[in-house]
């Protein structure tokens, strides 16, 4: 059994401490946990630690009095748990899938349909889930900010959806958040 198949269940969300999850997050952290990718799974835990918020009031009361787990160390704790060797196939196929990114930009480029854009945008989130994982100065995260300079030079309408409303509340300067 490889050491990925050992992961949280992350199908449900309370393996990380999260309680209700708003439906994008559920329905977008559930896509990326199923798949057989194991960037995609990694990108589901670190989803949830980038962009979950507590759903009422207590819970964030809980939360910050140490009651309950906050996911964000949940997720490091057993990302940490992972062998030096699955975490750098990690890296590594993350870094060969960063190819669809730049295909996904052609397309955005090339055509006007913003099913491409919005596809572009929910792909480089979850790189950006998986780069949160390895720690920011991952090569992973080396090649992202290549792609980032290079969609900065082009003029691209985004449409406006709740996941990157979140992306744009947790980090501004995200331009696929924008």
């Amino acid at each position: 059994m490889n050491d990925i198949e050992n992961r949280l269940p992350i199908q449900s969300a309370l393996a990380l401490g999260c309680d209700e999850l708003d439906p994008w997050l559920a329905n977008a952290v559930s896509e990326l946990a199923e798949s057989t990718s194991w960037v995609d799974q990694v990108a589901s835990v670190g989803m949830l630690a980038r962009l979950w918020l507590p759903a009422t009031a207590d819970a964030r009361v809980d939360l910050l009095s140490g009651k309950r787990p906050y996911p964000a160390r949940a997720a490091r704790e057993w990302f940490a748990g992972l062998s030096p060797g699955t975490i750098a196939k990690i890296e590594a196929r993350a870094i060969l899938a960063t190819a669809e990114l730049w295909e996904l930009l052609d397309r955005v480029v090339e055509s006007d349909e913003a099913i491409w854009s919005d596809e572009l945008r929910r792909r480089r989130d979850a790189f950006e889930s998986v780069a949160l994982m390895l720690g920011r100065r991952s090569c992973l995260s080396r090649e992202l900010a290549t792609f980032d300079a290079e969609v900065s030079a082009c003029s691209i309408a985004w449409s406006d959806e709740p996941w990157m409303s979140a992306v744009a509340a947790e980090d501004p300067l995200a331009w696929w958040g924008a």
